[in-house]
């Protein structure tokens, strides 16, 4: 009997090969997403420790401060937005990127269910297979007996 050969082995192959690019992708998507909060935990730390600090100076001088820290504040506030905008598109992506896993991972299960049920139609096949050796190797001795009997006489 000949050896088991799925049709389909090379596409559940593929398959894998995808999913685990899918996988890299997703990771990578996940650190660039914990970068971006990290960035902007780290940027309005910043802003916090600035406030602080004029917080803790005295009236006359903290009113130059207080200038030059709203000058700056205009700039940090339209970096953080685009940060935030940008922390959602790598978000978007990031969820974007699960659903094509979760798609390839079900594709992939399937493809190896069908593999499992044509492995168990090549063992039923070759239990039938060895059945009829074993059947044929039974008459050929019976006939052989038989034939030997008969010659005997």
């Amino acid at each position: 009997m000949k050896r088991f050969a799925w049709p389909l082995e090379r596409l559940l192959a593929v398959t894998a090969g995808r999913e685990e690019a899918a996988k890299a992708e997703l990771f990578r998507l996940a650190w660039e997403v914990a970068r971006q909060r990290r960035q902007i935990a780290r940027r309005e730390a910043q802003v916090r420790a600035t406030l602080a600090s004029l917080a803790e100076q005295a009236p006359q001088a903290r009113l130059a401060g207080q200038k030059l820290f709203l000058k700056w504040s205009e700039g940090e506030i339209r970096q953080a937005a685009g940060m935030q905008k940008e922390l959602q598109r790598l978000e978007q992506c990031r969820r974007e990127q699960m659903q094509k896993l979760t798609e390839i991972r079900r594709e992939r299960r399937k493809l190896e269910k069908l593999r499992e049920r044509a492995w168990q139609e090549y063992q039923k096949q070759v239990g039938q297979w060895e059945r009829k050796q074993l059947d044929e190797t039974a008459q050929i001795g019976f006939v052989r007996r038989s034939q030997e009997a008969a010659a005997a006489r």
